[in-house]
């Protein structure tokens, strides 16, 4: 085809060496200057982000059991309050007296959280509606909830007595936990019947044969049965509410403790998340005395069932009236054994029913904190621990324990602070108040243990109270005067005080009560106001103690009266932490940025060897380019990006330590990075600021130099000011979320958020960046204009970088067909000069090229060729003879069938590749699901099964087994993995049976002992050996 071709015509003048001037000896100094130092902030950059890259929060410095272990402290302190909705890591009584240097941590916890939060937060209808969905058949009569109506109308009535039946009218009758219809709407109903219903079944004697007596009980039935399938949880709260109800609340009972499981949420500076388990306590078994009180629904219906008779009062079967003969009044007291003789009761159960009523009549309502005492408790406590001195006060005052007996209760015998224990004998001290733990097998003294914190806090409440009238109902008294005596003596230099108002709005109906005998004989119940002066400034130890959540508050209603008493103090529940791995997956990013420390190390080290091989005779400025033209040509986009986002998440982040005081305080302070890890941090961000740069050369082209340089000084500038400013700080936000397992079997909660950086400092930085490198280009783009254009550049050579291009300094000698670098600017434009045998090679790292060098002259810069595109005429005549047109024709349609076939073939091979990738990437998602790159195994499934199989092996005494396949058909399991849950059975007595045994051999006896902690030794001590040791010789004879 005839036309014009394009050529590559190179020109290659030769370059005669000049000595450099003193000015460029001076600047190739200071640019070798700028090198080592930029090398070295960068490998102490390394230092500054290994610690904060060695988990996903880029917490420096943060353990399980260090910085996570003193976390959940604080965030379950601060949820052991009321409404707690921040938590604030830096606060002055954010300290915790324990030491976090240990290799196990734990958390402690008190009994009531999972009470306080079902019994007084989580009582809304809102809540209970979709709950009660998820309540079992099983589970729906073992609620405890005393009922007090089967259905919202309150036509059916069901309380134990008429007196009862009224209080429910009175306190109750807004409380959707009294009808036994707000169960029995939401539960499934072929699940309910299949367990309580059904002929002659504990349901259908105690309520539904009275409801299907009248045509309104048979409509009721027939409602509450289809009410789930037919109405949604929106439309059953709206149902509640048509009828006045506005709160789901429950009782108190120590059947069971409520387990609770509680997470909060750890975010980092972008936003993820670790899930940090704060507690998990399962469900515990309680004594049960509250039976006596109330027996919860399930067993008003066996009972009623046992009797054959009925709940709802004016039924036909109804159990309170003395229908015939047959059928006379049941008295419940009499049934369960709380007398022989109905209402002849003695001693303390007198009292009891005279006091506050008849035994399983009796309401146990929860009472809740007020939020005002909570707010005026810890701004008292903030204002002592963060007044000057606060600490050292707590820590030098003692923490006494002292029993209390109050004045008016003087010359008494006692027989019990709980009201549901009627059976303990007489004690000359006073017996401790109800507890939940509390069996009620022997009597406990009334003890209270006061810490400095509770003895600071109830003497600035009372301090107006002469000591010794306080220490009066304290024994010993001596202790009690001591230390409220140094408490006096140190507080003199605080200004303190307490609003009284406060405590009264909660105090003044809150006591203890002691069953008594006066001297003579007489019983009577003795009652004691917590804020009654005399007792008052250990009765504001008791109720600041409530509001830490060491003890509770329930009122005893009965047909006679009632009793609000506060609990005794509970021992707190230890829950380890810290055995949750943090998580580190983002520290790969550590070591990306250490592969760009080294590049940019071998590169500036082949740099400077370049430099003293020319004897300094280079461009020194260009050393001052040198992260931004190695960037762009050695490391590239990617980990020069991931190098400065390196540098953004640190800024992003909080920096906080462990501190713990010479007394053994722990808390949070505060660590700010210093002025020069700040300027080494910030310079870092710039990185991003580099690649922008090198994808905007396109653009800006010679001008790049300038606006870059402009952009990032004012990146560095502002982010430098930012960060010394305003560094970020650790916040938590606290908001509980929380579901029931059955209601009120366990809790499950999700309470807050702790953000350890900030997202919106990451937007900031980012928006700093783009907007210095907008208006920099707009500089320089107005610097452009107002310059007179300059004629046309010719192009660098094709082995230059664009970015080296623009930063790069061309040497002596550069003209419009050729290209000058000098040595040290070629190594950071990819190009080594190489001598070898006297003959000059140019190897180009980039394109992994080696180029002999013709044109280089001096032994300091290399000469490139410039590009130089000039038109080449084709032959004007024939280069052969013309083929003949059939041949012509043919060969066309052979190469055109061939260049179709290669076409379809690499189209057909790109399409397979990437539907291969794809598939890899679906198939790797199952195969490497875990580390044991076993596909489909979880926990549930193969793990649950190999293990039960396992135990069963071992059992059954099969302990060898070499290279065992497993999928024999013999290995098998009678059961399903497929569910959500699975359990790993292992015989309870099998430990014993080894040490039996296999391990009751000389060899494993000596090596168990020599493993064994030497504080056990009285208890794997064995009564044989050689010296008498026996406890009898009868013994002896027998050994």
């Amino acid at each position: 085809m005839l036309g014009r071709s394009l050529a590559v015509a190179p020109s290659a003048p030769s370059v005669e060496h000049l000595a450099p001037s003193r000015s460029q000896w001076a600047l190739a100094i200071a640019g070798v200057a700028y090198l080592v130092i930029s090398l070295g902030i960068g490998l102490w950059y390394l230092s500054l982000l290994s610690p904060s890259l060695a988990n996903d929060l880029w917490w420096a410095g943060f353990t399980p059991t260090g910085g996570e272990a003193l976390l959940i402290d604080l965030v379950n302190a601060q949820l052991a309050l009321v409404a707690a909705s921040t938590v604030n890591i830096y606060a002055a009584d954010a300290t915790m007296q324990k030491l976090y240097n240990m290799s196990t941590a734990g958390t402690s916890v008190s009994p009531t959280y999972a009470r306080r939060a079902i019994l007084g937060e989580l009582t809304s209808i809102e809540y209970a509606v979709p709950q009660l969905r998820t309540v079992s058949g099983s589970w729906s009569m073992r609620i405890n909830v005393q009922h007090c109506w089967v259905d919202f109308n309150k036509t059916f009535e069901m309380a134990h007595t008429d007196a009862r039946q009224r209080r429910c009218e009175r306190f109750f009758a807004t409380n959707g936990a009294v009808y036994i219809e707000a169960i029995l709407r939401n539960v499934i109903w072929t699940d309910f019947q299949a367990i309580w219903g059904g002929d002659d079944a504990p349901f259908t004697v105690a309520i539904q044969l009275a409801l299907e007596e009248t045509a309104i009980g048979q409509a009721f039935l027939n409602q509450v049965s289809t009410a789930r399938a037919s109405t949604t949880i929106q439309d059953e709260i709206l149902y509640w509410q048509n009828y006045k109800l506005d709160r789901f609340e429950l009782q108190w009972q120590n059947r069971w403790q409520v387990g609770i499981t509680e997470t909060i949420f750890l975010e980092n500076a972008i936003g993820m998340r670790q899930l940090v388990t704060i507690k998990n306590l399962p469900r515990l078994t309680g004594p049960w005395t509250s039976l006596r009180l109330f027996w919860i629904p399930l067993n008003d219906l066996w009972n009623l069932h046992d009797m054959n008779r009925s709940l709802v009062r004016g039924s036909s079967r109804d159990f309170r009236a003395n229908l015939s003969t047959a059928l006379p009044a049941m008295d419940l007291e009499v049934f369960i054994g709380e007398t022989s003789v109905s209402g002849q009761f003695f001693n303390q159960a007198a009292l009891f029913r005279t006091t506050v009523g008849p035994f399983e009549s009796i309401d146990l309502v929860y009472k809740s904190l007020p939020q005002t005492s909570v707010q005026a408790f810890v701004a008292l406590r903030q204002r002592l621990v963060a007044a000057p001195g606060g600490h050292d006060l707590l820590t030098a005052l003692p923490r006494i324990a002292v029993e209390l007996t109050p004045l008016g209760w003087r010359s008494f015998g006692y027989y019990g602070g709980d009201p549901a224990c009627t059976a303990l004998p007489r004690t000359t001290y006073v017996q401790q108040s109800f507890d939940f733990f509390y069996d009620c097998s022997k009597p406990k003294p009334l003890m209270l243990v006061v810490d400095p914190l509770l003895l600071v806090l109830a003497r600035v409440a009372t301090a107006s109270q002469p000591i010794q009238d306080i220490c009066a109902v304290a024994s010993p008294a001596a202790a009690c005067i001591a230390a409220t005596t140094a408490t006096d003596q140190l507080l003199e230099s605080f200004a303190l005080d307490w609003n009284t108002s406060v405590a009264n709005e909660i105090g003044l109906n809150i006591g203890l009560m002691q069953y008594a005998t006066a001297a003579n004989g007489s019983w009577v119940v003795l009652k004691q106001p917590l804020l009654e002066p005399s007792f008052a400034f250990f009765g504001y130890v008791f109720l600041f103690d409530w509001v830490l959540g060491n003890r509770e508050v329930v009122s005893f209603q009965g047909d006679n009266g009632n009793l609000t008493l506060i609990s005794n103090a509970y021992s707190p529940q230890l829950y380890t932490t810290g055995t949750q791995p943090l998580q580190s997956a983002t520290q790969i990013l550590y070591y990306l940025v250490v592969a760009t420390s080294v590049i940019l190390v071998g590169v500036g080290g082949i740099a400077l060897v370049y430099a003293a091989k020319t004897r300094l005779r280079f461009n020194g400025l260009n050393l001052f380019f040198f992260n931004r033209i190695v960037g762009a040509v050695w490391i590239g986009r990617p980990l020069a990006f991931l190098r400065g986002a390196s540098a953004i998440l640190l800024l992003s982040s909080a920096n906080a330590s462990l501190e713990t005081s010479s007394s053994g305080a722990s808390r949070f302070v505060a660590t700010p990075r210093s002025w020069l890890e700040a300027i080494v941090v910030t310079g870092e961000a710039t990185w991003l600021t580099y690649v922008a740069n090198d994808v905007l050369v396109l653009v800006t082209q010679d001008q790049t130099q300038l606006y870059s340089s402009m952009a990032s000084l004012l990146v560095w500038l502002i982010l430098l000011v930012l960060d010394v400013a305003s560094p970020i700080a650790i916040s938590g936000d606290l908001q509980r979320h929380c579901s029931g397992v059955q209601l009120d079997y366990g809790l499950a909660c999700t309470s807050g958020v702790v953000s350890t950086g900030s997202s919106t400092r990451v937007a900031t930085i980012l928006l700093v960046q783009g907007s210095a490198i907008t208006l920099s280009s707009m500089v320089g783009s107005l610097r452009r204009r107002s310059r007179p254009a300059k004629a046309k550049v010719a192009e660098a050579s094709l082995l230059v970088n664009g970015i080296a291009q623009a930063f790069a300094r061309t040497a002596l000698g550069t003209t419009d067909t050729q290209y000058v670098l000098d040595h040290v600017a070629c190594v950071l434009a990819g190009l080594l000069p190489i001598d070898y045998k006297g003959v000059s090679y140019t190897f180009d790292v980039k394109l992994w090229l080696l180029l002999k060098d013709h044109l280089s002259t001096t032994q300091a810069t290399k000469v490139l060729r410039r590009p130089k595109l000039v038109y080449r005429e084709a032959p004007s005549g024939p280069l052969f003879d013309a083929p003949h047109a059939n041949d012509v024709q043919t060969n066309r349609r052979h190469s055109q069938a061939w260049t179709f076939l290669c076409k379809l073939m690499g189209l057909s091979y790109v399409a397979s590749s990437i539907v291969g990738s794809i598939s890899y990437l679906t198939v790797s998602e199952v195969n490497l699901a875990n580390d044991v790159y076993w596909a489909t195994f979880n926990t549930t499934g193969a793990h649950a099964f190999i293990a039960n199989w396992l135990n069963e092996q071992l059992v059954i005494g099969n302990t060898t087994m070499i290279d065992l396949p497993l999928d024999r058909p013999s290995i098998n399991a009678m059961a399903s993995f497929a569910s959500s849950t699975a359990l790993v059975a292992s015989p309870a007595n099998y430990g014993a049976y080894l040490q039996h045994t296999l391990l009751s051999s000389i060899e494993a006896t000596i090596e168990g002992l020599r493993r064994s902690n030497g504080c056990d030794a009285p208890w794997i001590f064995s009564p044989r050996g050689r010296w008498p040791t026996r406890s009898s010789a009868k013994r002896g004879a027998i050994l």
